[in-house]
């Protein structure tokens, strides 16, 4: 019963008014242009149409049709295209229908159909057009008396003249219409672009599942799905914290490391810089494939044939890279990102407040959780290095 009661409810809810997401601004900006449309529409109706002319100057229908040229421009229903066509369809199908059908509630239900059904295989649908054919059908006699005239005065006219008001006004006003509906001449379809692997593509195929009439173009969901995603990551990286995200150090030296050791397993790794950590894994500084170069070249002479200090057997004592600033397991990533790009090496070491090195932080790791993990997922490179890394952290030493 609970239960009954519960679905009861939320069915009766959906008649309940849903917020709008309409600044005042927009709303007062819609409003205006409706008034500017059917006035000028109305005025230069009557302007040019002759004296004798008996049938309504501004159709009913117009009126909501400026109400989706000026209020939702951005609805595929009120593009061009279908206000035109739509229009004219339903007129020239209501006026034949009207010829063809004496009984006027027969022909009334057979005119808005066809209408409706011509709209959908042209991709015209426009839902002011019904009332079109629905015009043609009931109006007095002197829509009757006009005939298939109707259709180009005052359907036609006032569609274009309604249409050419809704150009010029959002012109005028920095709207964007008639929207920008992305085309397949375009290189680079939007569809082929990628968001946290989401694609245009999946929102098209789901759309085509759903087999609905949305008024909302596939390139506006999509735009809000992404937007919506990158805001929902920026949210969570104002509250993410380097020890999150940190991986485990590829391998980590020691002091007495020497330059050949420390040279062999930066090649072999394929890094450009390794920790070196101290007693109890105190962090002591950072060796750089780009520091042992510029020390080599220093000399004139290779590494082998170097005597004393610093030479190929050395330790790594006095070799530590500068301008390497750890930071702590619990500094925000919005607060370690300057520092992660503005590093001399790959990324920057994680060091706890006893002054342990923890673990590493990069720039591979910052772009994931920035750009590619919006949807709080583990962090890939995360879990897979820190796995693949532990034997050779071990034998480190032994190169």
């Amino acid at each position: 019963m609970a239960a009954s009661r519960s679905s009861l409810s939320s069915w009766l809810m959906r008649f309940w008014p849903q917020p709008l997401h309409v600044p005042a601004k927009e709303r007062l900006r819609a409003c205006v242009g409706i008034l500017i449309g059917l006035l000028v529409t109305g005025v230069l109706s009557t302007a040019v149409s002759e004296p004798e002319h008996n049938t309504p100057l501004l159709l009913a229908p117009i009126g909501a049709s400026a109400v989706l040229l000026f209020a939702v421009p951005s609805s595929p229903l009120a593009q061009p295209w279908p206000l035109l066509a739509g229009n004219v369809i339903a007129a020239l199908v209501g006026v034949t229908v009207a010829k063809w059908l004496p009984d006027p509630m027969l022909a009334t239900c057979v005119a808005v159909t066809l209408a409706i059904g011509l709209m959908f295989m042209l991709r015209c649908v426009h839902p002011p057009s019904g009332a079109i054919a629905l015009t043609a059908v009931l109006g007095d006699a002197s829509v009757h008396d006009a005939g298939y005239a109707f259709v180009l005065n005052p359907v036609l006219l006032n569609s274009c003249l309604m249409l050419a008001c809704a150009l010029l006004y959002h012109a005028a006003t920095r709207g964007n219409y008639p929207y920008a509906l992305f085309r397949k001449d375009e290189p680079e379809l939007p569809e082929k672009e990628e968001w946290a692997g989401l694609l245009r593509h999946d929102i098209d195929e789901i759309l085509q599942e759903r087999g609905e009439l949305l008024a909302m173009e596939s390139g506006d969901i999509y735009e809000v799905a992404r937007q919506a995603l990158e805001r929902a990551q920026q949210r969570r990286t104002r509250t993410l914290r380097c020890g999150e995200v940190m991986v485990a150090p590829v391998a980590t030296l020691v002091p007495d490391t020497s330059v050949r050791q420390a040279w062999k397993l930066l090649k072999r790794l394929n890094v450009s810089a390794l920790p070196v950590v101290g007693e109890g894994g105190r962090y002591l500084g950072m060796v750089t494939q780009l520091e042992l170069l510029r020390r080599r070249s220093t000399t004139g002479r290779a590494w082998p044939l170097w005597p004393g200090p610093g030479g190929y057997r050395s330790p790594l004592r006095g070799m530590l890279a500068a301008g390497v600033v750890p930071v702590s397991p619990d500094t925000l990533i919005s607060a370690a990102a300057t520092r992660i790009l503005k590093s001399p090496t790959e990324g920057v070491p994680v060091v706890d407040s006893a002054g342990r090195l923890v673990g590493m932080l990069s720039v591979a790791q910052l772009v994931h959780v920035s750009y590619l993990d919006p949807l709080n997922t583990p962090t890939g490179p995360a879990s897979g290095t820190a796995v693949a890394n532990s034997d050779v952290a071990t034998r480190a030493d032994k190169v």
